[in-house]
């Protein structure tokens, strides 16, 4: 009887032992930190490094590092694919002045018109700060996206940057690195511009980096031009007028608004200026 009772009870406790352990285990499964996002970041890996600072601004290098093989999308992302989104989570006294986006490779297949971004992939984030601080603050970001290859599969990352204090032992600032930067859209001033019935949207005159290139202008995704249109010019030169024929749908020439004109891999951010003269446009 005490052997059948030994062996009884070294059950019971082997049995306890096993669900304290699995219970354990399980709390310390549900403890760990896991990836933010509708699927959990598979084949894209985001940071972010300060690269300039002053008194009254600061300025993040977002990446996002993309596996070989796949791609993620414009803030357009075209007739396929799925747009690539910020949202910020900013201290006191921080707001956004300006994000410079990278230039997206255009293709065109059976399925229409993409605006896709590949291995490694830049943003320039700047900050306007309405106070210098001595001390480093902490900016939050979720990237919203969809990383494609057969098929798009949406995904989101949340990262932290640093925005450093003008004290002593404040966070490090890196410079861009050149490849990046050669990615990023070139400002350039603005371009009068007109929209005509008969011909759509039409520019007085294009940048002079742009002279002679086969270009495709692209808008934002809030102006019903869901896909990049080819970029027509009058007599080739910088003085001619350019024209892009729009879908009747298209919402463009309120008063000032922007595009990016895409050359190969190079482009630039266009400000349209509805209101300047443009004698080219009126004929």
């Amino acid at each position: 009887m005490k052997v059948a009772a030994c062996l009884v009870a070294s059950v019971v406790a082997s049995v306890v032992a096993s669900a304290v352990a699995l219970a354990v285990a399980s709390m310390a499964l549900v403890a760990q930190p896991r990836p933010t996002g509708t699927g959990a970041p598979t084949h894209a890996r985001a940071t972010m490094q300060a690269v300039a600072v002053t008194a009254s601004s600061a300025t993040l290098l977002v990446t996002l590092a993309v596996d070989d093989g796949w791609h993620v999308s414009w803030r357009n992302p075209g007739d396929t694919g799925l747009p690539t989104r910020f949202a910020w989570s900013l201290p006191a006294g921080v707001r956004i002045r300006r994000e410079t986006w990278p230039v997206p490779v255009v293709s065109r297949s059976v399925v229409g018109v993409a605006h896709t971004l590949e291995g490694e992939v830049p943003w320039l984030v700047e900050f306007a700060l309405a106070t210098a601080d001595a001390d480093d603050r902490l900016v939050g970001l979720t990237l919203r996206y969809g990383i494609c290859r057969d098929v798009c599969i949406p995904e989101q990352q949340t990262i932290q940057g640093v925005l450093p204090g003008r004290g002593a032992g404040a966070a490090p600032v890196v410079a861009v690195p050149r490849p990046l930067r050669q990615r990023l859209a070139a400002d350039v001033r603005p371009v009068p511009a007109r929209v005509r019935v008969t011909t759509g949207l039409c520019l007085e005159r294009l940048p002079a980096s742009l002279t002679g290139k086969s270009l495709d202008l692209i808008a934002g995704p809030d102006r019903n031009l869901d896909a990049a249109l080819p970029v027509s010019r009058g007599n080739g030169t910088t003085t001619g007028a350019a024209i892009v024929r729009l879908p009747a749908s298209a919402r463009l020439g309120t008063i000032v608004d922007t595009v990016l004109l895409v050359a190969g891999p190079a482009g630039v951010t266009v400000p349209l200026d509805f209101r300047a003269p443009a004698p080219h446009c009126r004929r």
